[in-house]
């Protein structure tokens, strides 16, 4: 204590200012640090694009999920706002730059000659391709995932990640078939539809709903393309992420959850979804499958796909030097060979103009460009415009009827 009574009163005055300023900073700092957070659309955005895909994990999905409605708190639709800005929105002048993966050159000349030849159906030449397929994978076990090829708490290895795995809960267990509801089954004719723009004006809607099965991709919309593009469902994909984060916002909301659900009351069969695809949309896939309790009494089903069936199809394309993992449309255009004795594809066309040299649209609902990210449509449009010319599969790329011609006969 007598030390302390004969220090200087200065110096007792300095270190009291120094704790002020400090105390004074680190609290400007956390202030700092909480308001970049709630109000990230007030911030100066500073990161490159390449971590754009980065506020995905700023959602916690691990979270049991509630079905009941909730009030949109403040961190929710700061969440929103991200969501928001990262979502693609067309602009005037400069386009927005998506990073992309390069595209084969296409010999337009040889695309030509192929697709103004008559086509003519292969027996011989279907069945060797679907013998080779089948000596990879057997698709009328594992396309779907079930309680017979998959077991409660076992770890299964995501389809695009050699090295990561993922368990399978006991709650995702007893939501799967007990066995695969393609077991046994073979399909006379089925449909593979793609989005192209191809299709726009093309009428092929009834032809395409005289198939014994159609695969979609993505829940394209339905209602108002029936002309074109037909309105039979009896499987359709949806990629996850892309597809739930760009339309749905993630799922931030309640009112989000609604209108997804929704939305896919248009649609009937099988809604198949990767969830063993990543690690990293692994979390959120769990969400939206338990999510699809919501939609018992539909006419629409949910399926998981089995990551084993997407390997094996990687394979099969990987002996035919593809070195991108597989589209969806390759996909279900290779699972659809296994499951059905002939194979009618619409809407495959990748390329920016017909072959006669006419514009086409990127999609046939809506006009949007190629985000392509990963795959190379152009090399995998080369490979099926290989099994067309071999009689394998049937890629229809002009109209299925002349309307006006129809309406004066």
């Amino acid at each position: 204590m007598g030390q302390i009574s004969e220090m200087n009163p200065e110096y007792i005055i300095k270190a009291l200012k120094k704790v002020l300023i400090i105390s004074c900073m680190t609290l400007f700092i956390i202030l700092s640090f909480h308001y970049m957070i709630y109000h990230p659309q007030t911030v100066k955005r500073t990161t490159s694009h390449s971590n754009d895909a980065s506020y995905v994990r700023m959602f916690k999905h691990n979270k049991p999920h509630s079905t009941t409605a909730r009030n949109l708190s403040e961190a929710d639709a700061a969440l929103v706002q991200v969501i928001k800005k990262f979502s693609y929105k067309p602009k005037t002048g400069k386009p927005k730059k998506f990073h992309r993966t390069p595209q084969t050159a296409v010999n337009m000349a040889l695309i030509r000659d192929i697709f103004l030849s008559k086509w003519k159906e292969s027996k011989a030449n279907f069945t060797a391709f679907r013998q080779e397929l089948n000596s990879y994978i057997d698709s009328h076990k594992y396309f779907a995932a079930s309680q017979e090829t998959v077991v409660a708490g076992e770890q299964l290895t995501m389809a695009h990640q050699d090295n990561v795995s993922r368990t399978v809960f006991p709650d995702i267990h007893e939501r799967l078939p007990k066995e695969s509801p393609f077991k046994g089954k073979m399909f006379p004719r089925c449909a593979v539809m793609g989005s192209s723009g191809m299709l726009s004006n093309s009428h092929c809607g009834e032809e395409i709903d005289r198939a014994d099965y159609v695969f979609r991709c993505n829940i394209p919309p339905m209602k108002d393309f029936v002309d074109d593009a037909g309105s039979l469902t009896n499987l359709t994909t949806m990629n996850i992420m892309t597809i739930v984060a760009d339309r749905y916002h993630l799922l931030s909301t309640s009112l989000m959850e609604d209108k997804f659900l929704r939305d896919l009351q248009e649609y009937s069969g099988y809604l198949w979804l990767p969830v063993y695809g990543m690690g990293s949309t692994y979390s959120f896939g769990l969400r939206v499958f338990r999510l699809l309790d919501r939609l018992n009494g539909t006419n629409l089903k949910p399926m998981m796909g089995h990551p084993e069936h997407f390997r094996g199809v990687k394979k099969l394309w990987e002996k035919r030097d593809l070195k991108h993992r597989p589209s969806t449309g390759l996909y279900l255009t290779t699972t659809a060979i296994a499951l059905c004795d002939k194979v009618d594809l619409y809407g495959f066309w990748p390329l920016p103009r017909d072959i006669d040299g006419n514009e086409v649209p990127y999609h046939y609902y809506e006009d949007k460009p190629s985000p392509t990210i990963m795959h190379d449509f152009h090399f995998e449009f080369l490979k099926l415009a290989q099994l067309h010319e071999k009689g394998i599969v049937h890629i229809h790329t002009g109209k299925c009827k002349d309307v006006e011609k129809a309406e004066f006969t």
